[in-house]
């Protein structure tokens, strides 16, 4: 506490002791204006960072309703990633990991802070889970999170024609032509 100070702008900094780090989004300094009989809060939010993990899988959504049925298989062999400029591009640095047999990937040890998990999409495959896209959270100092998992389904389309006896060789399909 400081008492009895004048009125006017004041910064209030910390000297963050070793071993520690201030908590994402919390500054190390902060500037308050004091007036006459009034009274500041000034508080600063430090951590001692501990490693934590994030996993999940990534399923064939085959039905594209965004949920993991049981009869839709893992992708093996896909590269997630963490968007760590968050421009939807795996860049060089990035850390990333490729998916085992079973679909899952994990990432370990992870600092505490900000995350952005993505998929490198390969063809003609779209994320339907979760519908954004990418899952984007905060790891919290130490967590170890699961179920960071991730839904593909491929884009397919249908070909649809017909075969008939072009009998006048006209190239059109008249009323008698079957």
């Amino acid at each position: 506490s400081f008492v009895n100070i004048r009125a006017g702008v004041h910064a209030v900094t910390q000297t963050v002791p070793a071993g520690f780090i201030t908590a994402e989004g919390r500054p190390a300094v902060v500037q308050t204006i004091v007036v006459r009989n009034g009274v500041h809060n000034v508080d600063f939010y430090n951590l001692q960072p501990l490693p934590g993990s994030l996993s999940g899988t990534l399923w064939n959504d085959a039905d594209g309703n965004g949920l993991c049925a049981a009869a839709e298989t893992p992708l093996a062999g896909w590269t997630v990633f963490l968007d760590a400029n968050n421009n939807a591009t795996l860049d060089p640095l990035e850390p990333q990991q490729q998916t085992a047999a079973d679909g899952t990937y994990t990432f370990n040890p992870l600092p505490y802070g900000s995350k952005t998990v993505r998929v490198v999409t390969q063809g003609n495959w779209v994320v339907t889970s979760p519908p954004i896209g990418f899952s984007s959270f905060r790891l919290l100092n130490g967590e170890n999170r699961t179920g960071v998992s991730f839904g593909l389904r491929e884009r397919v389309g249908t070909i649809r024609g017909s075969v008939w006896n072009d009998t006048n060789g006209d190239g059109l399909q008249s009323a008698t032509e079957g």
